[in-house]
């Protein structure tokens, strides 16, 4: 039969080995759960750069079509300003050539100016 301090030996080599086989355990299921992080990092690294680069066309893509629409519009613009411009110097030289018949009438008449 065993004696108390036999089976204080015992439980204290059972302790000694079992925290071994637990240290060694939790270690390998680090590793693993570390191993696995990094994989799992590396892919969404991977997907977040796809994502990038796929923005990245898209951005470039607008600011094409923003700087086409850009010139397209400053040639409109330009257009518009000499319609403005025609239409102004017509109406101004309509009404010089009204004004002008407008004193001859006046003189014709012998009417005086209303205005100062």
């Amino acid at each position: 039969m065993l004696t108390k301090t036999d089976l204080s030996q015992i439980k204290g080599i059972v302790k000694s080995e079992t925290k071994k086989i637990v240290r060694q355990e939790i270690e390998a299921e680090g590793k693993n759960i570390r191993d696995d992080s990094r994989s799992e990092l590396r892919s969404a690294r991977m997907r977040i750069q796809e994502d990038v680069r796929e923005l990245s066309g898209r951005i470039k893509n607008l600011e094409i079509r923003v700087n086409s629409m850009g010139r397209e519009m400053k040639k409109e613009f330009k257009k518009v300003r000499e319609e403005i411009k025609n239409s102004v110097n017509f109406l101004d030289k309509d009404y010089v050539r009204l004004k002008s018949k407008v004193e001859r009438i006046k003189t014709h008449l012998k009417l005086e100016s209303i205005s100062p």
